[in-house]
């Protein structure tokens, strides 16, 4: 049986899905052949589908894949490659399975396979690959999209259209890390990075690595756990779904704030896993599909809606919005209190914040973090502040206060190296995610605070019956760092009549200034322990309280930067050992107003109707075992969790010849590693080579095949490289790659006689983070006291992979030492 072309399944399927298609499906491929092909730029991104599907465009799609593939190679020096090569991975990903689709039609010779793998396999080896070897194992939507390229171009180069060593090895090289970056997302599937790398970014991104596995292993992997956090692919993709609310707007807990939905491939999946045909219904309800872009760096949605639109469903045509598809509780992130028909979601959330300052930005500090959006539009706001603007105006001195000596002098060692100062670092980078630009509380009028490590919130309660939904979370271990909170503990409820009710309860073990604050849109007007808030689309919102100590508003110019580009601060304060807030959210409402009756009890009235709402406390909820974030890689070099993943003898491959192009030199290396007995000197002089990617290879090879008669040159070759002055020009690409292999096999062999040129190098600090977080792996492998006293410089860095593994490695080093 032939293959099928990859990340597609059967084209003649996929031909009479479409030639057969009524309702929805109907239009979106009417609709995509009318509008889609007919705009050059989108057509450029589309033309793949019908070229293979009946040859529609063939030749077109034939010259701008080759145009793509002579790019990659012509673009290596570029910024983005340099120093964002994750970037370009996720649409050379596409290209090369858009490659295999053209081939199931015959597209290509033999010399346009070889002439693509050139540069596929080039690009893959030359960037993907060093930089993932410059991770340690955590998960996020770089490793990810970076490891599936190399595994995806690995498999259509070494085993399906062409049997090259080099994409075999980048084939298990790849294979060897999805397991462990699908097991260590949280276990929830929400990867901590906010709405948009996991709208545009993860969630195409494990739709194509379960594709992708499924036909290369031929086992459905969508539902199956993967080690250390028992995380599933489909819990991964179903985040989509949690992110939209019935407004059809994402949440916007990451410093990009507020966004439409656009994509409507992911639903068009998650009908296809599930069986489930309604999830179908959010794509005409609840997307923009006339904006294909922003799918892990691509503009290519309508094509994927397309073909992964389930065959069974083909003339499904419902548009009402499920409401069973909304509302729902993550443990270890939030909760969301969804109203379908009134367009409505409150939304609290617990996730886990960032672990160092220089990640703050995007993992925030969320300590029961509220976001609220009404029939299409934001009323809380969220996301970052317009570009050079201050609105918090945060003195720098107390952000770095927050921080303990060793962080502190690594973040501004980090700062010295990015030539920014910490005040212009902190006010473009970290302000978005400090407390005050949550809607949160705020403790002792300190809205620069956070935590200065990884923190999550414990849950205590959930349910949804008698016409509400109640969530409620302590989140006292965000402040705790600091102050001795002993609880912080919010719940909120929505009722099924259209309003929700936010109640607060803290206490501490001294007297303290409690500040409950929420950001919201600008054009408002204050009234009695209420505040009528008026949105763009001509709703209104009131929001009432209980009484306070002391109400404010303040006008925050400049944040956020979307819609208005300003927000108007409501700040509720209370002081003492102990403090409780309450408030009322009524849309829509003329009047409204919430008292205290009894223990977590409330009198609502609005618009002259009277009723009585409890948060009391039903202990329903068990904490979740909290997630590994991160797997120390100083032996591990694979995974070992599945025997599919585990490398796929390909049959024998030849050595090729010596000279010939890049790639065959390259192949020549890596083919050392599945000989029987390698050829030693053919190492040696390829470590010799003019060309430095057949450098690279050979330091693999000898590093991986123990060859340890090599390390003699290995270090020659890496003080040669350390000495070149002109290694970081602009358009050399070469820059950190080579010294990273080299170093990396002399960690594989063991070399202690290059201790001291690896601490020289830590201590120089003129490298790319890549080569500090593979000399602190190669000196936990390489061990002795030498090792242990260089790694002390490595801890000290200021990048964070390079600590991680630094931290490790000294763990694994004292670890040896008792035994």
């Amino acid at each position: 049986m032939t293959p099928q072309p990859l990340l597609l399944g059967d084209p003649d399927a996929l031909a009479r899905k479409l030639a057969g298609s009524a309702g929805l499906l109907r239009g979106y491929w009417e609709d995509f052949q009318s509008r889609f092909l007919a705009d050059p730029a989108s057509r450029a991104q589309m033309i793949f589908l019908p070229a293979l599907l009946d040859g529609t465009g063939l030749d077109e799609a034939r010259a701008t894949l080759r145009r793509d593939w002579q790019t990659l190679a012509a673009d290596a020096a570029a910024g983005d490659v340099q120093f964002h090569a994750w970037c370009r991975c996720g649409a050379a990903t596409r290209r090369a399975a858009f490659f295999d689709w053209l081939a199931a039609r015959g597209a290509w010779s033999a010399a346009d396979v070889e002439e693509a793998a050139e540069s596929f396999v080039g690009f893959a080896y030359q960037h993907a690959f060093p930089v993932l070897v410059g991770r340690t194992r955590v998960s996020n939507n770089q490793a990810l999209s970076l490891a599936l390229h190399c595994a995806v171009v690995g498999f259509l180069f070494g085993q399906k259209l062409a049997r090259h060593p080099t994409a075999q090895f980048l084939f298990e090289h790849g294979m060897h890390w999805l397991p462990d970056l699908i097991g260590l997302f949280p276990a929830d599937g929400y990867g901590g990075e906010g709405s948009t790398y996991t709208s545009h970014v993860n969630t195409p991104l494990a739709c194509w690595t379960a594709d992708f596995l499924r036909q290369v292993t031929g086992r459905d992997w969508l539902d199956v756990p993967f080690r250390p956090n028992g995380t599933t692919l489909q819990r991964i993709i179903e985040m989509e779904l949690r992110l939209l609310s019935p407004g059809g707007l994402l949440a916007p807990w990451d410093h990009y704030g507020w966004q439409r939905a656009i994509n409507g491939s992911p639903f068009s999946y998650l009908a296809r896993a599930t069986g489930n045909p309604r999830h179908l219904a959010l794509i005409p309800s609840l997307t923009d599909e006339s904006n294909p872009g922003l799918l892990a760096w691509g503009a290519d949605d309508p094509l994927w809606t397309l073909v992964w639109w389930p065959e069974q469903f083909a003339g499904y045509h419902e548009t009402e919005v499920p409401r069973e598809l909304f509302g729902w509780f993550l443990p270890r992130t939030g909760a969301a209190l969804d109203d379908v028909p009134r367009r409505a979601r409150l939304m609290q959330v617990w996730d886990y914040c960032a672990g160092n300052i220089t990640g703050i930005g995007r993992l925030q500090c969320n300590p029961n973090h509220l976001m609220f959006d009404y029939d299409r539009e934001p009323v809380f706001q969220d996301g970052s502040p317009v570009s050079g603007l201050d609105p918090w105006r945060l003195p720098s001195e107390k952000v770095l206060a927050t921080l303990d000596d060793g962080p502190r002098e690594r973040f501004l060692a980090y700062l010295s190296s990015s030539g920014s100062s910490s005040a212009s670092k902190i006010r473009t980078g970290t302000l978005p995610g400090l407390i005050g630009a949550a809607n949160a509380i705020v403790v002792d009028d300190e809205p620069w605070y956070w935590p200065g490590q990884l923190c999550v919130g414990r849950p205590e309660q959930y349910a949804r019956e008698n016409g509400s939904q109640i969530v409620r979370a302590d989140c006292a271990l965000f402040y705790q760092p600091r102050y001795d909170v002993t609880q912080a503990c919010r719940a909120s409820l929505w009722s099924d009549d259209g309003f929700g009710v936010v109640h607060d309860l803290l206490r501490a073990d001294s007297p303290h200034t409690w500040q409950w604050q929420v950001h919201l849109r600008p054009n408002l007007a204050r009234e009695d322990h209420s505040v009528r808030v008026r949105l763009s689309n001509g709703k209104e919102v009131l929001l009432a309280w209980a009484p306070v100590a002391e109400t404010r508003l303040s006008t925050l110019e400049g944040f956020p930067k979307t819609d208005e580009q300003r927000c108007v601060r409501l700040e509720l304060r209370q002081q003492g050992v102990a403090a409780e807030f309450a408030v009322l959210i009524a849309p829509g409402a003329g009047s409204a107003s919430i008292r205290p009756v009894g223990d977590a009890r409330f009198e609502i009235r609005i618009d002259g109707r009277t009723q009585t709402v409890s948060l009391a406390q039903p202990a329903n909820v068990v904490s979740p075992v909290p997630d590994v974030h991160e797997l120390p890689d100083i032996l591990l070099d694979h995974d070992a969790q599945f025997p599919e993943f585990e490398p796929r003898a390909c049959g024998e491959m030849p050595a090729p010849a010596e000279g010939g192009s890049e790639l065959a030199q390259v192949d020549a290396c890596f083919a050392q590693l599945a000989a029987p007995q390698p050829d030693a000197n053919l190492l040696r002089t390829a470590l010799e080579n003019p060309c430095w990617p057949v450098q690279m290879a050979a330091a693999e090879a000898l590093g991986r095949r123990g060859l340890r008669e090599a390390a003699p040159a290995l270090r020659a070759l890496l003080e040669r490289e350390h000495a070149d002055r002109e290694l970081y020009a602009t358009g050399t690409v070469k820059r950190w790659r080579l010294k990273t292999a080299v170093i990396v096999a002399l960690g594989r062999l063991g070399d202690r006689e290059c201790v001291p040129l690896l601490r020289a190098i830590l201590a120089e600090g003129r490298d790319f983070y890549p080569v500090y977080s593979v000399i602190a792996q190669a000196l936990g492998r390489i061990g002795g006291p030498g090792a242990r006293e260089a790694l002390t410089l490595a801890l000290r860095e200021s990048e964070h992979n390079t600590h991680l593994r630094a931290r490790a490695a000294l763990k694994h080093l004292e670890k040896g030492s008792k035994l």
